[in-house]
């Protein structure tokens, strides 16, 4: 899931929220670190285009994924969030 809204400063930014529902801590950790790096891979992309402030939260089927389909979905939601084709 992924909630967003317009930025007036020049950088989007971004955050990563995991809950317990995902699984235990070790699980929850690898999630966000898989996330905050497909985030930070995708991000030089679309620095150009325009500025939102974006919060990422993890579902539970996060756990039984791996880093490329998280770096997949990530994105796909940032080309539909910033209008790339």
């Amino acid at each position: 899931m992924v909630i967003y809204s317009a930025s007036s400063l020049v950088d989007s930014r971004f955050g990563v929220t995991v809950s317990k529902k995902v699984g235990n801590a070790v699980t929850r950790n690898l999630v966000k670190r898989w996330l905050r790096e497909s985030i930070r891979r995708n991000q030089a992309r679309h620095s150009a285009t325009r500025s939102l402030d974006v919060v990422f939260i993890a579902s539970p089927r996060a756990a039984k994924s791996d880093f490329t389909t998280i770096s997949e979905e990530v994105n796909k939601t940032l080309n539909k969030l910033l209008g790339v084709r």
